[in-house]
């Protein structure tokens, strides 16, 4: 039986690769239960800016096409 966060944790994943956009109240309220840290309403707003700034800073970077047989990192095994 998937346990309810998890089960909300699929449900963002699939949502969020369906589109680029990501619903950043949803994501937060998400991660408030998750990591069971309340947060109040002026600091999910504040973390909502963060987070669009981060991913509009980030957009470009992710965006960039890597060739085919380039390495994204170095794999390490024990």
């Amino acid at each position: 039986m998937i346990h309810a966060a998890t089960a909300a944790q699929l449900a963002f994943k699939e949502e969020k690769m369906k589109s680029k956009t990501i619903e950043w109240p949803a994501y937060i309220q998400l991660m408030e239960q998750l990591l069971n840290v309340p947060l109040d309403d002026a600091r999910r707003k504040e973390l909502e800016v963060h987070l669009t700034r981060m991913a509009a800073l980030a957009e470009p970077l992710m965006d960039f096409p890597l060739p085919q047989r380039q390495e994204v990192a170095g794999v390490y095994k024990l």
